[in-house]
């Protein structure tokens, strides 16, 4: 198994990916979505406002992806989005999506990233050092349907900064029915 960065020519084969992965998991609808997403953020993909990291076996087949994008905040910090991570369903309890998230965590902190969210699941990111806040702590680029989902993990920061407004986030994300 490899860990390699996602490039804007595999658009198709990544967003593929994902909707096969969320429509397993999440039906119809939210694979579709997700294909969407996906498909915009690996087109998108640039130097560093958007990565994206794919792990393949050796028959060069995907059996995990996640995307990591900038959060612009009016103060001087250096923050990323941890959204999505899928793992395809076959491969579901081998640690592909941990492996992901620890090469991630790891690709930011030698980036001097000061922190990362992400809006999933508290009781899967907490195993990963995330932490429940709120969006009057660190605000959302926009409201959240499920704030409990909201989600902070420290990288190079001694304690959670003092933000205040909510970020832009990367153009993919920009839309509220995602929150």
């Amino acid at each position: 198994m490899n860990i390699l960065k996602v490039n804007n020519g595999e658009k198709e084969t990544i967003s593929s990916f994902f909707n096969h992965v969320f429509s397993q998991s999440e039906g119809p609808a939210e694979g579709a979505i997700l294909q969407k997403l996906t498909f915009e953020l690996t087109y998108q993909i640039n130097d560093n406002s958007i990565t994206g990291f794919k792990l393949i076996n050796d028959d060069h087949e995907v059996m995990g992806c996640i995307f990591f994008t900038k959060l612009h905040f009016f103060e001087d910090v250096n923050a990323y989005l941890l959204a999505p991570v899928g793992v395809h369903p076959s491969h579901h309890q081998k640690g592909i999506g941990t492996k992901l998230i620890e090469y991630g965590v790891s690709y930011l902190n030698s980036m001097n990233v000061d922190f990362l969210m992400t809006y999933g699941d508290p009781n899967y990111y907490s195993r990963f050092s995330f932490q429940e806040v709120s969006e009057q702590t660190l605000p959302a680029p926009f409201p959240l349907s499920q704030p409990e989902g909201w989600l902070y993990k420290n990288i190079n920061l001694k304690q959670i900064p003092t933000i205040n407004g909510k970020p832009s986030c990367v153009e993919p994300f920009n839309n509220p029915d995602l929150w």
